[in-house]
């Protein structure tokens, strides 16, 4: 069905736009090799979802270390819409030897996530400080005659560090260690701007950095 009106009909009824701008925004040239891509990438994202179901039983079945300890402390009940199907913290258990799941802002999708990434033999990093300069977390001083011009951090498309990053931000209203933390490191932040940046957010009552 490529009729713009028929499908401007199913509109959510909480959307803000109308129907009749839907309705143009839906309007096109409908180009053969666009339906042709399109129809591809259709295709090979029902494929995907059809072995996901096959592939989390594989998963829970993989060869892991058996540790002779057992988990302990409550579970998390949080039902999401990624949330994995099969036990993830038993299996996170026996892979790292503790129960990543009890630090603040790790969920068994992030534990899977920074485990498969980064592995259980943390020897190649000497320092804490070389594990976030793997990461990219770290900020990249670029300065010239003693002065520094930018502290951004450099780009790239870490997967742990994007874990790391969300399971941070997780934390940010939290009323636990880290949330008390970032916290800190928000006013810490703040306190070093100009004065008239800070006069302004105060003015204005937004306390972001």
């Amino acid at each position: 069905m490529r009729d713009p009106l028929k499908l401007a009909k199913n509109r959510h009824e909480r959307c803000h736009a109308s129907e009749a701008e839907i309705a143009r925004s839906l309007q096109g040239n409908w180009r053969q090799d666009h339906l042709f891509a399109l129809k591809q990438a259709l295709q090979m994202y029902e494929f995907y979802h059809r072995q996901t179901p096959r592939s989390k039983p594989a998963c829970a079945r993989s060869p892991t270390r058996v540790v002779a300890r057992s988990l302990t402390g409550k579970v998390r009940k949080q039902q999401r819409a990624n949330a994995v199907s099969f036990d993830a913290r038993t299996l996170l258990f026996r892979m790292a030897g503790v129960d990543v799941t009890v630090i603040e802002g790790i969920s068994e999708l992030t534990g899977l996530t920074v485990l498969s990434e980064i592995g259980t033999d943390m020897s190649r990093f000497p320092h804490e400080k070389n594990f976030v300069s793997w990461l990219g977390l770290c900020p990249n001083h670029r300065g010239s005659a003693g002065k520094i011009f930018s502290r951004r951090v450099r780009k790239g498309a870490n997967r742990a560090a994007r874990a790391l990053r969300l399971a941070a931000q997780s934390c940010h209203r939290a009323k636990n260690a880290l949330g008390r933390f970032i916290g800190v490191c928000k006013h810490a932040v703040a306190d070093r701007k100009p004065w008239w940046r800070r006069r302004a957010r105060s003015r204005s009552g937004c306390t972001a950095c």
